[in-house]
């Protein structure tokens, strides 16, 4: 978007998350700010996560960002500690001061904008997806 639409608003924001084989089967969440931790459970593996840095381009898996995370995952799970790891995964996820959900006509085209969420994406989904039908049905 920064590109695309000229949104200088828009900036990186680069998490790191671990795939780790265990057999728990329970979701594990602490939404603390300061101490963002998360345990997913899936079929195959298990997501341990995470953290969220702002401006940070960077796609290279940290170290120091594993250790933070097993870290914060251990004090919920301590069984954790042993675990095996699969593999570090990074992304970068569109930030924004604010989400982006507007309408705007390009080229003649209308366009719903719906981007900024950060690492909050899967949590604002539903409530932006209302939205964005809105404004699609608009005339």
């Amino acid at each position: 978007s920064r590109a695309l639409v000229n949104d200088d608003e828009v900036y990186p924001v680069r998490g790191q998350i671990i795939r780790d084989k265990t057999n728990i089967k329970e979701m594990h969440l602490d939404q603390q700010i300061s101490t963002l931790a998360y345990i997913v459970p899936r079929s195959n593996d298990m997501i341990l996560g995470g953290v969220a840095q702002s401006n940070d381009w960077s796609l290279d898996s940290r170290i120091e960002d594993r250790d933070y995370i097993l870290e914060k995952c251990t004090k919920l799970i301590p069984e954790l500690k042993n675990a095996e790891i699969i593999e570090d995964m990074v992304g970068l996820r569109p930030g924004r001061s604010e989400v982006r959900l507007e309408k705007e006509i390009l080229l003649g085209r209308p366009m719903i904008h719906n981007y900024g969420h950060g690492g909050s994406g899967v949590t604002l989904s539903w409530g932006c997806a209302d939205d964005v039908v809105e404004l699609a049905n608009e005339s």
